[in-house]
């Protein structure tokens, strides 16, 4: 390294004086003065500067080394040094690159002129302090501002940081910035810099544990990497108690664990081999939506600790999960201000909650198909819309969750086509509001107790194959007569039967076919059976058809009770 050896009077800021670690009598301590130059001393106990911090650092005088001569440095450093604590304190008077190897020994005083940095680019950076002998990175400024000095940065290189006081650094942004390579860091404290403590891209972490960060905007920008490593972090008098990731997708295995500060990132994608865990007592904040693709999500925190996933202030975004996700896992989740819509066959929804959401909490459309109903039940949905909206086909996975909060007490049925037969023995317990158009083509659908109440223009139609049901209500949302086209058993739907049944409110027409609650167009059978309140006809046989209607009560329908082609 280019070293300048020449040493000059130390001239500290006021404000970090520290009283002595030991009396002298001062004519003593100008004697020795006159004689040799005094280095810093460390008896453990240390002072509390304006940062809270314990800087661990007086002189024989007490002064904190304003008495005391430098060890100077400049330039580059391509072999190996070390910086001894016997000459310190040292001083950074101009940029240093380290491409070689740096130790700095317990106790050392390193402190950089106004606009300094220090730069380790492939080489190693070793400051292991100790709590008996810290070591501090300073402004040499007489009046330290924040970001004071440049950056302690690293490019691919190999850091290792114990016991360390960075303070006064980061005039380009991070006080510590680190560019891949590996580290380790441990009881860093890092303080009054201008944006960000500490920033980390790529880098490899085999210990990250009691970062300390005080007086910057943002304590932590992180990779996932660097978040899953971190332990113990401590943030006083930050902008934003956060810990931010970087990151924008993720294609490998994380899991984010609990920590004191939420993380916090913008939109995520993942996918490929990524899978984003947050356990227990863990919450990450988003801000844009957060998508995976191909790639799993599980969320599982405890029964009394939920995992979280949070909007940001001000912003209502949506977990999506694609139809390729392996494995979208959530218990005992908590979900505020995030929507989730679902495509996936590979859903694990339980004792979890959906909170001020301003659409549809859950949207599971297409996504369960005939799943176990204890996958999905147990759950607390609170939203201006709908709190689960489902497919036909999913109706048989719902189980047993609390609707009162949302715009419909109950679930919401999506609609959708039917082509594998699905057997329904009962409905939810909660009213089911069909919102779509129901097409059973191909397929038998059997159903058994329960209530389906249809939104305004609906219909069930049986195309091609059959109906089976028996006690189930088919009613309008609003029981206002008219207002949706009813029950269609088609040409094709000959083995459909609907026994104590009641059908209502249907009967609206859109001028090509008489309206009815049920219209039949084949030798299916309506049995025990009410039929009543339609805006048209009660019942609509088309012609050839040759039904069994056997048993059955009538009442209000505006036309009659049957029309026959």
């Amino acid at each position: 390294m280019m070293q300048a050896s020449t040493t000059r009077e130390w001239k500290l800021p006021t404000h970090l004086h520290s009283p002595p670690c030991r009396n002298r009598a001062a004519g003593l301590a100008l004697a020795f003065l006159l004689v040799i130059p005094l280095h810093a001393c460390n008896d453990g106990s240390g002072t509390t500067d304006s940062t809270g911090i314990d800087t661990g650092f007086t002189d024989d005088n007490g002064d904190n080394g304003d008495d005391k001569v430098t060890t100077d440095h400049c330039g580059g450093i391509s072999g190996s040094e070390t910086w001894a604590v016997v000459d310190s304190p040292h001083l950074l008077t101009c940029d240093v690159l380290l491409t070689g190897s740096l130790v700095l020994e317990p106790g050392i005083e390193l402190y950089m002129e106004p606009g300094t940095h220090l730069q380790v680019d492939g080489g190693t950076l070793q400051a292991l302090g100790t709590n008996a002998a810290p070591i501090l990175v300073e402004s040499n400024s007489a009046s330290p501002t924040d970001g004071d000095f440049g950056t302690l940065s690293s490019n691919n290189g190999t850091i290792s940081l114990a016991n360390v006081t960075i303070r006064h650094g980061g005039a380009e942004g991070a006080i510590l910035e680190l560019t891949g390579g590996t580290a380790s860091l441990e009881q860093l404290h890092l303080s009054n810099g201008t944006e960000i403590g500490l920033q980390t891209t790529g880098t490899e972490f085999s210990l990250l544990d009691g970062v300390n960060v005080a007086y910057v905007d943002i304590p932590l920008e992180i990779s996932f990497n660097a978040a899953q490593e971190l332990r113990n972090p401590d943030f006083s008098e930050v902008q934003y108690e956060e810990i931010r990731i970087s990151e924008s997708t993720l294609s490998t295995e994380i899991t984010l664990s609990q920590q004191p500060y939420p993380f916090t990132l913008d939109s995520l994608s993942v996918s490929g081999e990524g899978s984003l865990k947050l356990a227990e007592g863990a919450r990450l904040r988003i801000s844009e939506d957060l998508v995976v693709q191909d790639g799993a999500i599980v969320i599982w925190g405890g029964d009394d600790n939920p995992a979280q996933l949070l909007a940001a202030d001000g912003t209502e975004p949506v977990l999506e999960i694609q139809a390729e996700a392996s494995a979208a896992t959530f218990r005992y989740a908590d979900f505020q201000g995030v929507g989730i819509e679902c495509a996936s066959d590979l859903l694990f929804f339980i004792d979890s909650s959906i909170s001020d959401t301003p659409g549809t909490a859950l949207n599971l459309t297409g996504a369960v198909k005939y799943g176990n109903p204890e996958f999905l039940t147990g759950n607390v949905f609170s939203a201006q819309g709908p709190g689960l909206v489902v497919g036909i086909e999913d109706l048989p996975a719902v189980g047993d969750n609390d609707y009162s909060a949302t715009s419909f007490d109950g679930v919401v049925c999506a609609g959708g086509t039917l082509s594998t037969d699905m057997e329904l023995s009962e409905l939810p317990s909660e009213q089911v509001l069909v919102e779509g158009d129901i097409t059973v083509d191909g397929a038998t659908l059997t159903m058994g107790g329960g209530t389906l109440r249809f939104s305004w223009g609906t219909s069930l139609v049986v195309r091609d194959g059959a109906m089976l049901a028996s006690g189930v209500s088919f009613l309008q949302q609003d029981d206002i007569p008219g207002t949706w086209y009813g029950i269609t058993l088609g040409t094709g739907a000959a083995g459909s039967v609907l026994d104590g049944c009641e059908v209502a409110h249907a009967g609206m027409t859109d001028g090509s076919a008489e309206g009815a609650d049920i219209t039949l167009g084949s030798s299916a059978v309506v049995m025990n059976s009410v039929i009543r309140d339609s805006g048209a006809w009660g019942v609509v046989v088309l012609e050839g058809a040759d039904p069994v209607l056997l048993n059955n009560s009538f009442s209000g329908n505006s036309l009659g009770d049957e029309y026959r082609y």
